[in-house]
Order: C-alpha cells, then sequence, then structure tokens
C-alpha cells in the first residue's frame, strides 16, 4: 500500500469497488477482505483518506473517485503507416536495406 495521498495501488481501487457496489461490504464480506494482510492495510488507508466509512461503503468522495475511475478514457494507440509519414511530417522514412552476404565476405558494417 502506498503512503502517498491521493495515490492508491490496483488493491486499494480494486476494494473501494466493493465498498461503491456492495450494499453492506464489511457484512457480505467482512471475513474475506480481512483474511489478508494486504486487503486489511487497503481498508484502511481507504478510511484513512475519508474514501470509505466504518462499514466499508463508499463516502461522498469515495463516489466522486469511483466516477472519475468509471469516465476517465482508456488509453487509445494511434498506428501509422510509415508509408505516409512523409505526408504528414515531411519527413521520408529511411528505408531498411537488407544484404546477403556471399560465403567469404566479411561484415564490413
Amino acid at each position: 500500500m502506498t503512503d502517498n495521498y491521493g495515490i492508491f495501488s490496483p488493491l486499494e481501487i480494486h476494494t473501494l469497488l466493493f465498498g461503491y457496489a456492495l450494499a453492506r461490504p464489511r457484512i457480505q464480506l467482512g471475513e474475506h477482505l480481512t483474511a489478508s494482510v494486504a486487503r486489511e492495510a487497503a481498508l484502511k488507508h481507504l478510511e484513512k483518506e475519508g474514501l470509505i466509512d466504518e462499514n466499508w461503503r463508499t463516502t461522498e468522495r469515495g463516489d466522486k473517485l469511483v466516477h472519475m475511475l468509471c469516465t476517465t478514457p482508456a488509453p487509445v494507440a494511434i498506428w501509422s503507416d510509415p508509408r505516409s509519414m512523409e505526408s504528414r511530417t515531411g519527413i521520408a522514412p529511411t528505408p531498411i536495406q537488407i544484404v546477403t552476404l556471399q560465403e567469404g565476405q566479411a561484415n564490413e558494417a
């Protein structure tokens, strides 16, 4: 777990989502969540940050964080065709040269 304010581990986010999604997380998941030392630390950190209450339900602040996470767009990879690079950038891509050495020739590169 992290001690940095406003920075959360994936386990802490997972734990927060339990508090958001379940009506009574402490009753529904109590022994399952406290069976792990790491999960117990996550619960303590979330409570200390004011994101969950003593029953592990999300607070208003926790609800806002979940909403923010759920409405953040996923990263997008942009793929490009290197043959069209020159038209967009004015820089021609360097062509790859394939050289086949004959037996007995040394690689002079």
